[in-house]
């Protein structure tokens, strides 16, 4: 019995090699290339004798160039690896247990774990080299045969910066995909996120109630609908926004976003309750789980193109200053730097956004929030943040005794993770800070304290970090 792995690649100079030392001892490395500017091949050709360059022509179907890869393979079992991902510890091992433990079984599922949030969900990556299982899908790939066992076998993924030379990919190829093939399915739940993604909220909309359709996997008509409700509530047709939400808690009561737009949705008497249900939900069986749903750095980089101004936050950024005066701060995700660039000269600021970093300028860094150490003797300025991130994750970095400020919203967006009032900010992270004081800025085309005859606001928090 036979083990090997497969890979397709492109421009992964920079991934490529984590990834192959972490496939020592496999009875076979298969290497695809798809048309790399870079070293790509060179490094793999460190690894094994079999890469294929200059063989295959991409044409934007990843199941198709994953088929010609597979064709390639000679082993008894193949594991599919992607360039920025890496199989775990023991990982070889395991897959040698369950095969001979499980020899008529043709797809396994492993584990897929998100080296940044530490999320995880399982997919078929590890079968049986036959002619039934092949791979479809013009992106988001899936398999002809779906795992028949969940097994203890882990692959950690990350984001190959290969991903930024053509940010329109995917958008691209599921358009045209949807187009030749009108009988899809799983495709027009990608689609419509796409278009969540760049605020075409009509047309996210109507690719989300096709998809709804024809969808018959829970965990992405759960998906679906909630999206769904936050389109119509971009749109203004909070009727649906709200209906979309039900139907979503319809398949699956345990997920907490659907429960924290209700709370937004119907009202401010009932606000409270919602948040309370909505930290019950465990996320059991959810696509995208929260808590691990930041949006990838492609999403932030389209939001500052779209829009470098930001002139709705003065105000807070004003207080934010006025607070701060001379002292030292990190502004942590710093965006396109409007605000950093107002704070002390000795400031700095770092954000995952490529574009962000661009135009913030020479006092921000590239970083996140779940790994950038903060040096000794800065305050933490964390303005749009924690609404959109693992929050007890990134707080718990920050140093203690650290003065911080940061910001949190009343209200939901489709890039929040959640959004907050004052007892549940209390409730969810009152434990990581002492000395807390809140501020209020409430929505009237910008932020402003002037007023609160509305229910969306900001709060502006000043605490220390316990």
């Amino acid at each position: 019995m036979t083990i090997g792995a497969v890979l397709i690649v492109k421009n992964e100079e920079a991934m490529l090699d984590r990834c192959l030392k972490s496939l020592a001892g496999f009875d076979e490395i298969v290497v695809v290339d798809t048309g790399s500017a870079d070293k790509t091949c060179e490094v793999a050709r460190k690894y094994t004798d079999k890469v294929y360059e200059g063989e295959y022509e991409w044409d934007d179907n990843f199941a198709k160039a994953r088929n010609y890869a597979l064709s390639k393979a000679t082993t008894d079992y193949v594991l599919s690896i992607d360039a920025d991902e890496y199989l775990g510890e023991h990982g070889l091992l395991k897959m040698r247990a369950i095969v001979e433990a499980r020899p008529e079984m043709k797809s396994f599922d492993v584990i897929l774990k998100d080296e940044k949030s530490g999320s995880t969900h399982n997919f078929p990556r590890f079968f049986k080299r036959c002619k039934e299982m092949y791979w479809k899908g013009a992106i988001h790939n899936y398999t002809s045969i779906p795992g028949e066992t969940r097994t203890n076998v882990e692959i950690v993924y990350g984001t190959s910066p290969a991903h930024q030379l053509d940010k329109e990919r995917a958008f691209r190829i599921l358009k045209k995909y949807v187009s030749d093939n009108p009988r899809c399915v799983r495709e027009k739940f990608y689609l419509a996120r796409e278009y969540g993604y760049r605020g075409l909220w009509q047309e996210c909309a109507q690719w989300y109630e096709n998809y709804l359709l024809v969808g018959d996997f829970p965990q992405e008509t759960g998906e679906a609908y909630y999206r769904l409700a936050c389109a119509y509530q971009n749109l203004g047709e909070y009727g649906k926004a709200r209906e979309a939400c039900v139907r979503s808690l319809m398949v699956n009561a345990d997920y907490s976003l659907p429960i924290m737009l209700l709370a937004y949705l119907t009202g401010p008497k009932n606000k409270e309750r919602w948040l309370l249900f909505s930290e019950t939900a465990m996320n059991n069986d959810v696509l995208f789980a929260p808590g691990s749903r930041e949006q990838g750095a492609e999403y932030y980089d389209n939001i500052f193109k779209r829009d470098t101004t930001f002139e709705r936050y003065d105000e807070i950024h004003d207080r934010i200053v006025e607070l701060v005066g001379t002292d030292k701060v990190v502004d942590a995700g710093c965006g396109n730097g409007r605000l950093l660039n107002r704070l002390g000269p000795d400031s700095i600021g770092f954000d995952f956004s490529e574009e962000g970093v661009k135009q913030a300028g020479p006092k921000a860094s590239f970083g996140n929030v779940y790994d950038y150490n903060y040096p000794a003797g800065y305050g933490v300025v964390m303005t749009e943040v924690i609404e959109h991130v693992d929050d007890i994750k990134a707080i718990e970095r920050i140093p203690t005794g650290t003065k911080v400020i940061l910001t949190a919203p009343s209200f939901v967006d489709p890039s929040h993770v959640r959004f907050y009032t004052k007892k549940s900010f209390l409730r969810r992270l009152g434990h990581l800070f002492k000395d807390v004081t809140f501020e209020f800025f409430y929505w009237d085309k910008k932020w402003t304290r002037n007023h609160a005859y509305t229910n969306d606001y900001i709060m502006l928090i000043q605490a220390t970090r316990k």
